[in-house]
Formats: C-alpha cells, sequence, structure tokens
C-alpha cells in the first residue's frame, strides 16, 4: 500500500470535478524537497561545514528518481486512492562550489526535471497538464565556517569540529506548472554543525526558508517552512576511502506544523566511494509521512570531482618550470653546435 499525501475527500473531489478558483489555479511548489549537499565531503542532504580553500572548487551532478511524491488518498480511509498526481520523477542537479578565502564558500545549485509522469489536468486547475521535462529554479548561497579549522591549513582529511552559517536564496525562472518551481524568490537561512574524527562523521542542521508569497496547492497553504536534519557517516572497512552514510530530513510548514500534507520527514542511506578528487555516492530513500513531496521511495546518485590544493600546486609548479626546461634546452642545443662546428 502506498503512502501519500493525505487530504480530504471532499476536497479531492471539488478539485477533480469543479471549475478552477483562483486559489485552485496556483501551482508554484516544488515537491521535490530535498536540496543535495554541493561535494562530497558532506552527507546527502546536510552540507559539510568545510570549505573549499581559496581559489579552490568543485563540480557534482546529483540524480534522483522519486515515485509517488504526490498523490491524493481520502483523509477518513487511507487505502481509498482518490487521484495519482505525479507517478514518477527523474531528476538533475548540477552543482558547483567556490571557496573564499579560507572561511567562505559560494555554492550554486541548478536544478533539472529530467522526466516525470504527472497528470495536471487531475489538479481540477486550469492550468493544464504537466512538462515531461524542464528547468527548476537556480539556488545562490554563501557558507561562512566560523567555528573549526581554516580551509587555508593543509590535511589529509577533514577532522575535527565545524560550525557553519549558511544564506542562500532561488530565483524564479523554473517551469511552476511541472511543479518544479516556487511562483517567487525564497531565501534559507541554516546553521549546520558536524564533527568529523578518522573518517567517521555526524553533523545537524536547523534552517528556516522563508516564501514571501505563500502558495496553495488543492486549499493546502505552503508557508515559511523550518527545516531539520542529522547524519551519520561511518567507514567500511572493505576498501580505503568506502562510507556508509543515514541521514534523515525534515520540513515542518510554520503556519501549520500538525498538518500531514506539508509536514515531510524523509530517510536516505547511501554508500559513497573516493578515489583522489572524484567521489561517487549512491543511495536509497523513502518518505516516512504523507506530506506533499514525500516520495514513496527514493534512489539518488551523485558524482563530484574537487579541484585540490595538491592539484594546484602542483599546476603552478608546472607551469613556472616549463620556460626554464625550454631555455635549458636551447642552451645544450646551441652548445652543442659550436663544438661540432669548433671540431
Amino acid at each position: 500500500m502506498r503512502r501519500t499525501t493525505v487530504l480530504s475527500c471532499v476536497l479531492g473531489a471539488l478539485a477533480l470535478a469543479s471549475p478552477a478558483s483562483p486559489a485552485s489555479a496556483q501551482r508554484g511548489i516544488d515537491i521535490d524537497r530535498l536540496t543535495p549537499a554541493l561535494d562530497g565531503e558532506g552527507f546527502i542532504g546536510i552540507q559539510a561545514t568545510v570549505t573549499p580553500g581559496p581559489g579552490l572548487w568543485n563540480v557534482g551532478l546529483f540524480t534522483t528518481w522519486i515515485t509517488d511524491p504526490l498523490v491524493l488518498r481520502d483523509e477518513d480511509d487511507s487505502s481509498i486512492e482518490l487521484a495519482d498526481i505525479v507517478d514518477h520523477r527523474v531528476t538533475g542537479d548540477f552543482q558547483m562550489q567556490v571557496g573564499l578565502g579560507g572561511r567562505f564558500a559560494f555554492g550554486l545549485h541548478v536544478p533539472l526535471l529530467l522526466y516525470q509522469d504527472a497528470h495536471g489536468t487531475r489538479l481540477g486547475d486550469s492550468l493544464g497538464e504537466m512538462a515531461a521535462t524542464g528547468l527548476g529554479d537556480p539556488r545562490l548561497g554563501l557558507r561562512w565556517r566560523f567555528v573549526g579549522e581554516d580551509s587555508r591549513v593543509q590535511r589529509e582529511r577533514n577532522e575535527g569540529p565545524g560550525v557553519a552559517l549558511e544564506a542562500a536564496f532561488t530565483l524564479p525562472i523554473g517551469d511552476e506548472r511541472a511543479l518544479v518551481s516556487e511562483h517567487g524568490v525564497t531565501t534559507e537561512l541554516r546553521t549546520t554543525a558536524d564533527f568529523h574524527v578518522l573518517g567517521a562523521g555526524v553533523g545537524a542542521t536547523l534552517g528556516w526558508r522563508h516564501r514571501f508569497d505563500p502558495r496553495d496547492l488543492l486549499d493546502v497553504r505552503f508557508r515559511d517552512e523550518l527545516e531539520l536534519g542529522g547524519a551519520l557517516k561511518l567507514p567500511i572497512p572493505v576498501t580505503r576511502d568506502f562510507y556508509g552514510i543515514v541521514e534523515f530530513r525534515s520540513l515542518i510548514d510554520t503556519g501549520s506544523p500538525f498538518d500531514g500534507a506539508t509536514t515531510v520527514v524523509e530517510g536516505d542511506f547511501a554508500l559513497r566511494l573516493r578515489r583522489d578528487d572524484l567521489t561517487v555516492t549512491a543511495g536509497v530513500g523513502r518518505g516516512l509521512t504523507g506530506g506533499v513531496g514525500s516520495p514513496e521511495f527514493r534512489a539518488l546518485a551523485a558524482l563530484h570531482w574537487a579541484r585540490t590544493a595538491t592539484e594546484s600546486r602542483t599546476t603552478a609548479t608546472s607551469a613556472r618550470s616549463c620556460p626554464r626546461t625550454s631555455t635549458g634546452s636551447r642552451t645544450r642545443t646551441a652548445a652543442s653546435i659550436r663544438t661540432t662546428t669548433t671540431t
């Protein structure tokens, strides 16, 4: 039995059978509630506090497949399904992070809807079907690690405690009708704390997401949200730099914190393998409540590549040494010619 968004039978029937009203014609909600970590130092959706370091950067691609993120069921009997709105969704998140000094980092997310099997007309509004592909809202953020070691200190791995503060905002340029974009700009303020030792790590996050313009979807109002999360990473002694990650995240609507339709709790498990500058992550998870965007099942895969301080120094050293080598080669050649002529 699929566990899904719970709305009242009366509201569902009215939405499916009645003409659209101004409230029900709104969409403007991104129903995928996961914002993935920007690099292989983080967990799944919880970002590590450490920053790349001055002038260093990383890129990544985080993909997910989720099932049943939006299905309507009877409020009194959840076994009665009113309508499947989104059955399957595949998304990709292009990520980039740049270190600014030893304690700051700029991050960019560009979410993409790669495919979805959806039935927009079942929402009962006047907006028609949903697109199968589209662009989400880019997210830009700045993170400040104010507790923990400065990233200019060279180290083999991220160790010790850290606390960071992140401020971010989204640009509403995505496809609202496909439920991959918010109607307006959203802002986020988030505090993250973590502790790492000998490859193991634990992290927690507390954040606030502000919507300047609350939205309604089938008479359910979405306002500001409180974000909570915790994660654990442990090394697996099968091969070097191989880890298991367990993470739980929750989004709670501050206007109606006990409303099941607006509360999302999800648990995920992933395996991670790191080889030099490349990190590969793969995992599964599922929603634990019936809120909008809480999936019946989630599969995830991510690939991150980071430009490290060692690589940066090697490149710079090679660039400086090339002219000297070339000059030396010309000098030796000229000397050889003079010797031959003299002989």
